[in-house]
């Protein structure tokens, strides 16, 4: 009996101390590091929207040709070529006139439309792009910035944000009188993130290159990474 008591509380002993130490084997610390900085546009995407109405699909299609080759024109003048734009498929569809309830009635007139894409790679001339296309074609037109730097610009960033995550784990891990060891988990998501979590995060990366139209301005680059450190505590 004394044996069997002995025995158990040997076993005891060593479930404790395994216990220990896999509880220290498991120690870590997850953090989110940041950074970010502004770059200024380099080039400039014109988005023309092109339309023509008529009564029938040709007619339509005659005034939105007109239309092209007024804008062609104008591209001309800044510097470019036919096969420098980029002229998308045409649309076109019927209108009918509606009560006011809604709902359809008389058939109204067929409108065609299609964009026209412009590259700028002169910022210097922004001013003189933006009064040629928006007030000489009177044309709703959009505009996309971007640079050219972007890519580096965010190689860059992740590395600075690798250091802020291993400050704050440091800073963290001290407040407990921890250290911080080997990284075990890298990564520009959250850790056990959701599909639409990651697509944001892309999504937020390439909206970068377009903070907004109109004025350009500076663009707003981010960068998060998620780390796992281990963590040594002493007992």
């Amino acid at each position: 009996m004394k044996k069997l008591f002995f025995m158990a509380f040997v076993m005891a002993i060593v479930m404790a101390g395994q216990s220990r130490s896999q509880v220290a084997e498991d120690r870590t610390i997850t953090v989110c590091g940041q950074a970010s900085s502004e770059l200024m546009p380099d080039r400039v995407i014109w988005a023309l929207a092109v339309g023509g109405k008529g009564d029938d699909p040709h007619d339509a299609q005659e005034k939105s040709e007109v239309v092209v080759q007024q804008v062609k024109e104008i591209a001309a003048s800044l510097g470019f070529e036919d096969r420098d734009l980029e002229i998308g498929k045409a649309r076109i569809h019927g209108v009918w006139k509606r009560d006011k309830q809604g709902n359809r009635t008389d058939f109204s007139h067929y409108e065609i439309n299609r964009s026209i894409i412009v590259h700028q790679n002169d910022m210097s001339r922004f001013e003189e792009f933006m009064d040629a296309f928006a007030l000489d074609t009177g044309l709703e037109v959009n505009t996309r910035y971007y640079s050219t730097q972007l890519e580096a610009e965010q190689d860059r960033l992740r590395l600075q944000a690798m250091k802020d995550a291993r400050s704050k784990a440091e800073k963290l891990a001290g407040v407990v009188k921890c250290e911080v060891g080997h990284p075990l988990m890298i990564s520009e998501f959250k850790p056990a993130g959701t599909r639409s979590e990651i697509d944001h995060a892309l999504a937020k990366q390439a909206g970068a290159r377009a903070p907004r139209m109109g004025v350009p301005e500076l663009i707003k680059v981010e960068m998060r990474v998620f780390a796992t450190f281990e963590l040594a505590c002493a007992e």
